[in-house]
């Protein structure tokens, strides 16, 4: 590969969503046949089978070159006092720029849970030189931006998709500010590393087309209704954006909402089926689909949302808005 033609895109992954990162690396292959990628794995407790499974994706997708980094050095510097389970790999996009090599200017940062399904040469092509950080705004209420010290109306992105400019992270010491970041809220950040990158980016971040990171959300409620489920006073998107991005997504996110992941049993998206097509192409192709644990006031939680009336589904959850 033409160190100048390739894109740099970054996941991080344990052992546990090992085939769903495999699964979302090759529909970045599979849609951009095009393009060379260099596909850097940040692996916490990635077994070797699951790295021979990942590489096994070089072989699939010619167009694929996948690189390994271990996270464990630079998870030991994270300070974290979390009522909440999380996987500490989350937290490992903190660290890109320490992480990845400093030939690299910008990369793609992408959540395990996606699957790119479209071109991704337009997204490349966005200059990000002035701005942190690039991503698509997520819909959180006022409480959520205010706990990172954000105010009602600032923009505030979801980290599953970010366009990150690593040489101004590297020379606004950014991994060093993240790190205070968490200490001065005493280890414990609302939405984790999400909030932190934020709070620490807010004065320069840029917003992305709502197609470079449809959440499930969007697809779940209309416009009316994700807007005061959220308590979003502003939202960087007309309801119009939101209909294209849903109809004509370019990368799909898998995120919790009203129904399981798609790799789990009784998933109810409507993007499943761009889920299950790349899933039967990746190494994991042969194993069955995971038994949904969900405990069963979240599955009714879930069911209320989709089957009822949506007011009905707010006065049944006597709603409350906290996230």
């Amino acid at each position: 590969m033409m160190r100048q033609n390739i894109k740099y895109v970054v996941y991080s992954t344990d052992d546990n969503y090992a085939p769903y990162a495999g699964t979302s690396i090759v529909s970045l292959a599979k849609n951009n046949l095009c393009s060379e990628f260099v596909v850097f794995i940040i692996a916490y407790h990635l077994s070797d089978a699951n790295k021979e499974q990942l590489l096994v994706i070089e072989n699939l997708c010619n167009n694929i070159k996948i690189e390994f980094v271990d996270f464990e050095r630079y998870s030991k510097l994270l300070k974290l006092n979390m009522p909440w389970e999380i996987s500490i790999s989350s937290y490992a996009r903190l660290f890109l720029a320490e992480i990845l090599p400093t030939y690299i200017d910008t990369v793609l940062y992408l959540d395990c849970d996606t699957v790119v399904v479209n071109t991704l040469d337009d997204l490349f092509n966005i200059d990000i030189k002035d701005v942190y950080v690039a991503g698509v705004e997520d819909t959180v209420s006022v409480d959520t931006k205010n706990a990172v010290g954000i105010s009602d109306n600032h923009l505030y992105v979801n980290a599953g998709v970010l366009l990150v400019n690593l040489k101004m992270w590297r020379q606004k010491s950014l991994t060093s500010q993240f790190l205070k970041f968490i200490a001065q809220h005493n280890g414990c950040v609302i939405h984790h590393d999400q909030g932190v990158i934020n709070g620490v980016c807010a004065q320069f971040l840029e917003v992305l087309p709502v197609k470079y990171n449809v959440t499930t959300m969007l697809y779940m409620l209309s416009y009316k209704n994700m807007t005061k489920f959220a308590g979003l006073n502003e939202y960087a998107y007309s309801e119009s954006e939101i209909v294209d991005g849903c109809m004509h997504p370019t990368i799909i996110h898998y995120t919790p909402c009203f129904t399981v992941r798609p790799w789990v049993k009784g998933c109810c998206h409507p993007q499943k089926h761009e889920y299950d097509n790349y899933y039967r192409q990746s190494p994991w192709k042969n194993c069955e689909t995971n038994q949904n644990t969900e405990r069963w006031y979240r599955r009714f939680y879930g069911w209320t949302y989709r089957k009822l009336p949506f007011a009905m589904a707010q006065i049944l959850w006597g709603w409350k808005k906290k996230r």
